[in-house]
This record gives structure tokens, C-alpha cells and sequence, in this order.
């Protein structure tokens, strides 16, 4: 059993897991207990030593891809576990397990929120740690999934989820506001066969928390359902029931129920496991070997750093295999470009750190070409230069929300810099004031492109949802609850088809954890007329001096005449309500009014619709002259 990250080992005394089935998982335990064992330990430990020596002799697995521009599934790492053979798994395999179980009681803290960043291997990884401290230490601990998206790669990308593996078996998991991590000693895949299901069922009733990688469904909420869309997430599978997996979200307490839900298992199986889109991993315990056999000449790997301390400004080495000649090399420090590397041999690259680096500690990784590459943390210290001591009392005016409240307290020591000071900062007191405004969203709706007038579109038609924060992360837009499917999307726009449905409803569009609305958009069915506002149009008519006004209103989508109440003035004339006649107008006659004074109409359905329109003119110089019997129709077209 690893010390610092538990697997298959539960709190003691934490009592039964409240499930439906009707047999308790402890009642379950101890039926395991008094059953014979089918592999002996021997057996078993051997079993370990035979497989970690054929997977150190395997080659190279595939080069990470980010999940955004992916250009097809990626296919399972061959060097991984088997979840299926791990001891603890095959023990619940031949032996049984519950008809439902669940890992909640181990859950003790909220559920993480990854905001609008496609962040969410790294908040799984942290949920996944964190179960396993509560198991083995009785201690919820908060681990800084942001760190650890930032130190794997760029911010606005998302992770393979053995990028995030890897390094939690290499670096650790940071916790917050703590330079401590917490390692895992390896990882199992489970494998895309007939024993999937009971694979994961027989791992979280072994009380193995396992994350799952998935296309979303249209409607991903407590019961999700619907189906498959474009949006790749990954979550904590620590549940299961008949017919569907529990999963923890990294949204925040107001997605599910505390963060909280349910996938049926048949969407995640369907058409080959969403075409081998569905990646599912869980940590295991693994015997180091203390003299491990060298790994594959072609194999990429950063190993160690010579010095592993260097100043800023300094050059170090960093020792690994896999360093081709003629590759183009880049590479960075805790998330932040900058350092310069060159090739030296196939197992060791020179490395210069900028002078204006900021002193701390942060991982290494290096891109040949399009492969990658994540080392062990690497310290930058600052120079010889002595640090001005901190002011004897300062008073700092912070800002912290979410998660943030609970690393700002009495006892906190902070990592500050600024006029000429870079150290640590111990927090005495803190108090609290009145919360500030949020500062505004990074996704936001500013308006539509594509709509007819009045924001209509036909079902099943397409048109642009123009805003910002579009780019990256798993992203979802609504009409109402139906969703709409995603055809295109830039940092500004995103081109939208609209479902069969027709009703009018807001507009939602959600980037991972973050939700906006916009104005409401109206859709109609192709057998429907569309409705839009009131067009209204005036024509003039003379007959022995005196002013006649003809208003005809029409629908201004579709030209029909409309039914209406019309009103108005001319100069200091009123025009009173009337409703337009079978032939859609009304008409007015006004007497001896001068030429150029002004006249304004206004109509308004008389369906109910609210519908509404008005025009503003003036009296013509010239006006047909007009007799007994004329046509308003004609003297409308002689003014148009």
C-alpha cells in the first residue's frame, strides 16, 4: 500500500455504503471475506513483476494530442495496466460485487469548478486524489487542479487523460497553497471488451475511484440523457446502479445535485464505446523495482536535471533519452515559456533560464517537434542579490471566492513580490469586508447573425451566435432545453442548427462550468407562416382640394395583409381608431392640410400577438387626383 495515495483500502469504521441494492457493500465485503481467494499473494505479486517487465520493454506509446482539433479517438497507451488484472479487481471479479455501490461517503469536501477553462482532466485528477487521502488519511484535502493544468501545457488546451496520470506518477498532485504533492505509483486502462462494465463495477466496489473520458450527452444533468454531441469531457466515475454510472463533475455544487449525476451505461457503450472516444483509467499500486530495466532507445522521457537547484539567469542539464538529432526543441517551466534548450546528446539537452524568471518551483517540459515530454520539478532560486526584508505589518486587500476563501486565512503563507521584495508573506489576520462585484465573464452572447426580423428562423436552419470565449473548452448552446448542434466555432462566433422544434426561448451557451443566456430566439416549423412585425405604408389622394390618407398594413415578413387597429394625426388633425377592412387598409379624409406638414400612423394587430408598426411622413407636394370609387390599392402603388 503507497503511503501517500491509497488504492482498494477504505476508512475504517466509516460504516456501510447507502446504495439500493438490497445487499450492504459491507455485507458484500465480509461474503468476500469468507470466501477462499482465488490468487495466492505469491502469485499475484509475481504477476506484477512479469508485467512491469513486458511493459518496460514495449516501445514508445503514441505523443499526447489535445482534445481540441482531434483528428479521430486515441487509441489506449499498450504500456498500461490491465484495470481487469489488478489484484483487487480480479479478486471482486471472481468473487462478486453488489448490485449498486458508491464512493460518496468518501466524499467530504465540495466539488471543484473549473470555471471557463478546458481544465477538466487536471479537476478530475484532483476530485480522484482527494478520495484517496480521505480514505487513507480520514483528511479531505483541496488540490490545485489549476496549477497542474498550467504546469502540463498551455491554459486554453485541454489533456489526454494520461498526460495527467503521468504526471501525477512522476510529479505528484500539488495541494493548494502548499508546495507538498502527492504521488500515485501507476495507472490501469479498461480495456474495450466484454468484461468492460463488470471491470469498473468490480473497481469502485474494490473502492477504486476511476476517471472516465466521454463525448457528452444533449442533456447532461443529474439523469443525463440524450444524444451523443461533440463535447469531450472528463469526470470521476465513483457510483454505479443498475443500468448507469455516478459521476463527479467539475462544475461546481449547481451542476446534477452537489455536483453530482448519473450516465446511462449504454451511452457510453454504444457504437464501440462512442468509436473509442470513452477512455477510462483508475491509479494502482505498483512494486518499484529497484533496478528497473532500461527503457526503449527510441523512447522520449525527461529522467533528472543536473543541478536540480539553479539560479535565475543559470543553465542546467537535463538528462533524459530520446533526444534525436536535427529536432526542433522548445520547452517550458511550471506552465510559463522561456526556456532556451539545445540538443547535447540522445540523452541530454542544455538548458538556459532567463534572468527575469521568477524565483519558485514548477515542472519541465520539453516538445521535439510534436512530441512531448514531462519531467520531475525543477527549483529556479533568485540571485545572490539580498532580499529586502518584508515590512514588519502590511496590510494586504485580496480578493478570494470559491475555493480561494479557504487558502486566505489567519497562519497562510504567501508567496508575494513587488517593490523590490520577493518572498513569503505570513497572513496574521484577515478580515473580512463586503464581497466586490465579480469581475465580468470570459464568455459572453453580444447578438445573432442569420435570423429573419424579430429573431425568427425556420426549423432545422442555421445561424451565428456572435460573442466572445468561444474557442476552447467543452462547449454546449441551447435553445431552451433543446439543444442546438454546433457546426463551427471561433473565439467570437459560433454557428448554431436549430432542432425540429418550434418555440420561442432564450438562447444558452455553456463553456464547461460557465452558462450565459442571450435574447430569445423564435422557431417555426416549415408548415407554419412566419410572423414578423407590422409594415405599415401610406398613400395621398386630392379630390377638389380635400386630403384623403390611405394606411395599409401588412405582416413585414411575409407581405399579407394583417387585421389592425390604426391611428394617428396629421398637422393638427387627428385620425381617429379605426380597424383596417377586408382589403387590409383604412382610410382617412382629413380636409384642406397644407403640403409638408407631418403625418404619423400607427397600427397594432388585432390577433393578440402584440405585434406593432408605425410610420412618419409628410404630406406630398403632389397627390393624384382621385374620384368616386377609386382603388386604395392602385393610389398606394402610385405613391410607392
Amino acid at each position: 500500500m503507497p503511503a501517500a495515495f491509497p488504492c482498494g483500502g477504505g476508512a475504517a469504521g466509516s460504516g456501510p455504503v447507502t446504495c439500493p441494492a438490497r445487499q450492504t457493500f459491507r455485507e458484500a465485503e465480509e461474503e468476500a471475506e469468507r470466501m477462499p481467494h482465488p490468487t495466492p499473494f505469491d502469485e499475484r505479486q509475481q504477476w506484477i513483476d512479469e508485467r512491469e517487465a513486458w511493459r518496460q520493454s514495449l516501445p514508445s506509446p503514441p505523443q499526447p494530442d489535445f482534445l481540441f482539433g482531434l483528428n479521430g479517438p486515441r487509441p489506449p497507451d499498450p504500456r498500461d495496466w490491465s484495470l481487469a488484472a489488478d489484484p483487487a479487481v480480479a479478486e471482486k471479479l471472481a468473487v462478486g460485487f453488489p448490485e449498486a455501490a458508491d464512493l460518496t461517503k468518501h466524499i467530504k469536501g465540495p466539488p471543484l469548478n473549473q470555471g471557463a477553462v478546458p481544465s477538466c482532466v487536471s479537476h478530475t485528477m484532483a476530485h480522484m486524489q482527494a478520495i484517496y487521502q480521505q480514505m487513507e488519511e480520514g483528511v479531505w484535502r483541496t488540490f490545485d487542479a489549476p496549477r497542474a493544468h498550467r504546469e502540463t501545457g498551455a491554459e486554453s488546451t485541454g489533456r489526454w487523460p494520461d498526460d495527467l496520470l503521468r504526471y501525477c506518477v512522476t510529479n505528484g498532485m500539488p495541494l493548494v497553497g502548499s508546495n507538498e504533492r502527492y504521488k500515485i505509483q501507476g495507472y490501469a486502462f479498461v480495456a474495450y471488451d466484454g468484461n468492460w462494465e463488470n471491470t469498473i463495477k468490480a473497481a469502485i466496489a474494490a473502492e477504486k475511484a476511476i476517471t472516465l473520458a466521454m463525448l457528452l450527452p444533449s442533456n447532461f444533468s443529474y439523469e443525463s440523457s440524450g444524444a451523443v454531441t461533440s463535447g469531450y469531457h472528463e469526470v470521476d466515475l465513483v457510483g454505479y446502479r443498475p443500468g448507469a454510472f455516478l459521476i463527479l463533475n467539475s462544475w461546481g455544487s449547481s451542476w446534477g445535485r452537489n455536483g453530482l449525476g448519473w450516465v446511462p451505461i449504454e451511452f457510453l457503450k454504444q457504437n464501440n464505446w462512442q468509436q473509442r472516444y470513452v477512455l477510462v483509467h483508475a491509479p494502482v499500486d505498483v512494486r518499484q523495482d529497484p533496478n528497473p530495466p532500461p527503457p526503449p532507445p527510441d523512447q522520449f522521457l525527461i529522467s533528472h536535471y543536473v543541478p536540480s537547484v539553479v539560479k535565475r539567469g543559470g543553465s542546467f542539464a537535463i538528462h533524459g533519452a530520446g533526444f534525436k538529432p536535427g529536432a526542433s526543441y522548445t520547452a517550458t517551466w511550471g506552465g510559463a515559456s522561456g526556456l532556451v534548450v539545445s540538443r547535447l546528446t540522445d540523452k541530454i539537452l542544455n538548458a538556459q533560464v532567463p534572468a527575469s524568471t521568477v524565483p519558485g518551483e514548477g515542472v519541465v517540459r520539453v516538445i521535439q517537434d510534436t512530441a512531448a515530454a514531462i519531467g520531475p520539478v525543477l527549483v529556479i532560486q533568485g540571485d545572490d542579490t539580498p532580499t529586502p526584508p518584508p515590512p514588519a505589518n502590511v496590510k494586504v486587500i485580496a480578493y478570494a471566492r470559491g475555493t480561494g476563501e479557504d487558502s486566505l486565512k489567519a497562519g497562510t503563507e504567501l508567496q508575494a513580490s513587488g517593490g523590490g521584495f520577493v518572498g513569503s508573506l505570513l497572513v496574521n489576520q484577515v478580515e473580512r469586508t463586503d464581497p466586490l462585484p465579480p469581475p465580468p465573464g470570459p464568455v459572453q452572447i453580444s447578438g445573432y447573425q442569420g435570423l429573419e426580423p424579430g429573431n425568427r428562423v425556420r426549423a432545422g436552419a442555421s445561424f451565428t451566435i456572435i460573442g466572445k470565449g468561444f474557442a476552447a473548452g467543452v462547449l454546449q448552446a441551447f435553445h431552451g432545453d433543446e439543444p442546438l448542434a454546433v457546426l463551427s466555432r471561433s473565439e467570437h462566433a459560433l454557428q448554431v442548427k436549430t432542432s425540429v422544434t418550434a418555440f420561442t426561448a432564450p438562447v444558452f451557451v455553456q463553456v464547461e462550468a460557465v452558462k450565459v443566456e442571450g435574447p430569445a430566439v423564435t422557431v417555426y416549423a416549415d408548415d407554419q407562416q412566419p410572423v414578423g412585425g407590422l409594415k405599415v405604408t401610406l398613400a395621398f389622394g386630392r379630390t377638389r382640394g380635400i386630403l384623403y390618407v390611405v394606411a395599409t398594413v401588412r405582416d413585414a415578413v411575409t407581405g399579407q395583409f394583417v387585421p389592425a387597429m390604426v391611428e394617428g394625426t396629421a398637422g393638427g388633425v387627428n385620425l381617429p381608431e379605426q380597424p383596417t377592412n377586408s382589403h387590409g387598409y383604412v382610410q382617412w379624409r382629413v380636409g384642406a392640410v397644407a403640403v409638408g406638414v407631418p403625418v404619423w400612423v400607427k397600427a397594432e394587430a388585432a390577433d393578440g400577438s402584440n405585434r406593432s408598426g408605425e410610420e412618419r411622413t409628410v404630406v406630398p407636394r403632389a397627390a393624384p387626383e382621385i374620384g368616386p370609387g377609386f382603388d386604395p390599392a392602385a393610389l398606394e402603388v402610385a405613391a410607392g
